[in-house]
């Protein structure tokens, strides 16, 4: 595989998106989120609990999740429409004293050497509606005078893999967040991850305006300059599926070997761009067929974001 230094243009594109969103209410979402998980937390452990949230800024949900095969626990939660507005990722260290403490146990420092179980995974549940609560109280004072959201779903997954699925989620919010017991601190418990749809839903998101252009726009340099960037060529990927595998088996592979595809691998294709940030998903398609070429067909629109910049 060969690495492709990203062009001028696809740096410009990533770091002059004159359409791009900033998010100033993220802020004071992250403390009333905290102020709330302290609380709720504090309830179902039956002691006391601060919690502090961190927030890690945007950040791409196959970049997080893609590397990864080790088993974990993970959480979507559905809003009323069943769309995806919260991803709850808790660690094995803090569900294994969240377990332990459901079961009638003492609330002991985490073990930082802890291992993902099953018993675990479904204890983590109880964790999960009580942030699910306390998110939902926040949204309904936070949509006032708006359409108003409810979470109420959860679709508990395992692996890596599972989170992303064929999922069309490409920017999300990371926010970690850490606890603190009177005894014992458990740091970044819990990591959520919030899609920039669900942002902009309960609104806290806004378009920033893009500067006004200093000179005139039908001047002739101006139009030659526009298509020479219109001509210029940008490589294009077609990613067939991820798959998760170990540096020994990779070691192990031969000629003639077949690496099992997600059955829905050739008819959701990903289209990419190369920039200064990594790959840019621009659309999706299939693997077909035209005059005797394999050929792919798009199957969604080019991103009209990602053209904006030009």
């Amino acid at each position: 595989m060969s690495a492709v230094n990203p062009s001028l243009l696809a740096q410009k594109i990533a770091s002059t998106n004159s359409g791009a969103e900033s998010f100033p209410g993220l802020s004071e979402f992250g403390d009333a989120i905290s102020k709330a998980l302290g609380s709720g937390v504090g309830a179902l452990l039956q002691h006391p609990v601060t919690a502090t949230i961190s927030s890690n800024g945007v950040t791409s949900l196959k970049g997080e999740f893609q590397d990864s095969a080790a088993h974990g626990i993970y959480y979507w939660v559905l809003d009323d429409a069943g769309t995806e507005a919260m991803l709850v990722n808790i660690t094995p260290s803090f569900s294994a004293v969240t377990t332990e403490r459901l079961l009638g146990g003492d609330l002991v420092a985490p073990s930082q050497d802890q291992v993902s179980t099953n018993l675990d995974f479904q204890m983590s549940e109880s964790l999960v509606t009580v942030i699910t609560a306390a998110l939902n109280i926040i949204c309904q004072k936070q949509s006032e005078g708006q359409k108003r959201i409810e979470l109420m779903g959860q679709r508990g997954v395992r692996t890596p893999k599972e989170v992303v699925g064929d999922l069309n989620i490409s920017a999300i919010n990371k926010m970690v967040v850490d606890f603190q017991f009177h005894e014992f601190q458990a740091p970044k418990a819990i990591t959520l991850y919030f899609p920039i749809s669900f942002i902009e839903q309960i609104g806290l998101a806004h378009q920033q305006t893009a500067p006004k252009a200093i000179v005139n726009q039908n001047t002739p340099w101006s139009d030659k300059f526009r298509q020479h960037v219109l001509n210029s060529e940008l490589p294009l990927t077609a990613v067939l599926d991820y798959i998760s595998t170990t540096v020994g088996e990779l070691s192990r592979l031969q000629v003639g070997q077949i690496i099992d595809l997600h059955p829905n691998a050739l008819r959701s294709l990903e289209v990419t761009v190369m920039t200064d940030t990594g790959p840019t998903n621009l659309a999706h398609g299939r693997l077909g067929s035209y005059q005797n070429n394999k050929a792919i067909k798009l199957t969604t629109r080019i991103d009209q974001d990602f053209i904006s910049g030009l």
